[in-house]
């Protein structure tokens, strides 16, 4: 039994280690200068893609009925379909969500998956920060629908209770949460 347990620790350590801070990085509150927060307003106002800062420097036009309506579904149902055409504010929408509903340091951005077996490796190591932190985390990721990971977003990766959000228009957000709470097998 020791060596089982020795085995998933070491597993998990290995998982967070190639993950975090490359593929995984926090989504974290910090002072904006005022000239940070000029070139981000020219950014922003330019339609650059929305990112963070953006928000921490409420650049955003803050939408209560649509923030509502994403706390709602996640009461309701693990998977909330964002649908909007390009530009219409689906990231913003999300990062303002995760300003506004998780503290600072339960929050996380996923920036690239390749593929199934890369999801697999990035669950894992959120699953064992989740664990080692015993509260629930937030993860958000954007990447193009079609990939074999947006194909199936809850069957191969349901190692922990998540909850995410799909867009209609080539681009898929993902905005979850993942808690050391396990998920019985379905």
């Amino acid at each position: 039994m020791f060596g089982v347990v020795t085995g998933k620790f070491t597993a998990e350590r290995a998982e967070h280690h190639g993950q975090w801070f490359t593929n995984i990085v926090p989504i974290e509150d910090h002072a904006l200068t005022d000239e940070a927060r000029q070139e981000l307003a020219d950014e922003f106002y330019r339609g650059i893609s929305t990112h963070y800062d953006h928000i921490l420097a409420d650049l955003d036009i803050v939408r209560p009925t649509k923030l509502e309506e994403v706390a709602e579904a996640f009461e309701s149902t693990r998977v909330v379909i964002v649908h909007g055409a390009s530009g219409q504010g689906k990231t913003t929408l999300a990062l303002r969500y995760l300003r506004e509903h998780f503290p600072n340091h339960w929050r996380f951005q996923v920036k690239l998956i390749e593929n199934k077996q890369h999801a697999l490796s990035i669950a894992a190591a959120l699953v064992g920060h989740a664990d080692a932190i015993d509260v629930p985390i937030a993860v958000y990721a954007d990447f193009r629908s079609g990939s074999e990971v947006v194909g199936k977003p809850h069957s191969e990766t349901r190692t922990t209770d998540h909850r995410c959000g799909l867009d209609s228009n080539g681009r898929s957000l993902v905005l979850g949460w993942a808690s050391s709470h396990r998920l019985a097998s379905r």
